[in-house]
């Protein structure tokens, strides 16, 4: 009887303790979907005003005569939003991880709860409960955030490509190329993340189209 009685306190404690983890594995779970929104939700912010500064650089080159310095100096007012920008976006991938791993430990926790119900209950827990969550598989990166990568790395090699003694037609049209396609990337990147409506996407998608020539296309009056 002694025995009997240690043998049940035993389940019941690990039955229990099986509980409280899969309480916490839930609560962590929450947490870290509430940080995966939040990080969403800066970085439609933060790439949102990445983009709209890149689109200064239409106002500069079309409303008066460019100049090199123009777009020389023009282009450093990007390093502050686009490191905000791409340190939100990077934020995200780290918050999308740690959902994932919540995930995880919850279905293992619960796998641990249904194995300590069927040893309490004395019967054998179902395959489906009992066996533990795989580990999540690696998924390969948006062609649109990839896109973004070469697109920033272009916008580099057209800065560094101006000089002083580049001819203005020249230094506008190859730097206009590299700003029109950065910001057309991360508007696909902003749209593919769900940070525009249907309607504003719509909007937008005409609103920064390549032209020939130097000088971005400007944006019809609202």
């Amino acid at each position: 009887m002694v025995v009997t009685g240690c043998s049940g306190e035993s389940r019941d404690s690990s039955l229990a303790a099986a509980q409280a983890s899969v309480t916490a594995k839930e609560e962590a779970l929450a947490e870290a979907e509430e940080g995966a929104t939040a990080a969403a939700a800066e970085f439609c912010t933060a790439s949102t005003d990445y983009v709209i500064a890149i689109d200064r650089y239409g106002d500069v080159l079309n409303a008066t005569a460019p100049t090199v310095g123009d777009v020389k100096d023009a282009g450093s007012d990007l390093a502050q939003p686009g490191k905000e920008a791409q340190k939100a976006a990077e934020d995200v991938g780290v918050s999308r991880d740690a959902v994932a791993t919540a995930e995880q430990e919850l279905a293992q926790a619960r796998a641990v709860l249904a194995t300590a119900e069927a040893s309490a209950a004395g019967t054998t827990p179902s395959a489906d409960r009992s066996t533990s969550a795989a580990s999540p598989s690696a998924t390969e990166t948006p062609a649109s955030v990839t896109r973004v990568q070469e697109a920033e790395a272009e916008m580099v090699d057209a800065q560094k490509g101006i000089a002083d003694q580049t001819p203005l037609a020249q230094a506008a049209e190859q730097f206009n190329a590299a700003a029109v396609a950065l910001e057309m990337a991360w508007l696909q990147l902003i749209g593919d993340s769900g940070c525009l409506t249907d309607a504003q996407q719509e909007e937008a998608r005409p609103h920064f189209q390549p032209i020939t020539g130097p000088g971005f296309r400007r944006r019809p009056p609202r």
